[in-house]
C-alpha cells in the first residue's frame, strides 16, 4: 500500500468520524429541545393547576397561601411570566 493511500482511507475515517459527530451533535440538540418543551409543558400544567385552586379558593386564607405559592414559581422561573400577577390581575378584574 502506498503513503497517498494511507492519507486518502485515513481521509475516509476522519469524514466518517466528523459525520458521526455531527450527527451525534444534532440528536443532543434534539434531545435538549425536547427537554425544554417537557420542562415548558410541566411548568403550563402547574400554572393552570394554581390558578383553578385559586379561582376555586373559598376563604382569603386559601387565597393568600395560593398567592404565596404564585410568588415561589415566580421566584424560581424569573424568565417566565408572573404567576402572582396574573392572579392578582384576575381580582382585580372583579373588583371594576
Amino acid at each position: 500500500m502506498h503513503s497517498t493511500d494511507r492519507t486518502v482511507i485515513g481521509s475516509l475515517f476522519d469524514g466518517d468520524r466528523a459525520s458521526s459527530a455531527d450527527r451525534a451533535a444534532i440528536t443532543v440538540a434534539e434531545v435538549e429541545i425536547e427537554r425544554a418543551y417537557a420542562e415548558r409543558a410541566e411548568r403550563a400544567v402547574y400554572r393552570l393547576d394554581v390558578v383553578t385552586r385559586y379561582t376555586k379558593a373559598g376563604t382569603w386564607d386559601a387565597e393568600m397561601k395560593v398567592l404565596a405559592e404564585a410568588a415561589r414559581f415566580d421566584k424560581a422561573n424569573p424568565g417566565e411570566p408572573s404567576l402572582y400577577d396574573e392572579l392578582h390581575g384576575m381580582t382585580l378584574g372583579l373588583a371594576a
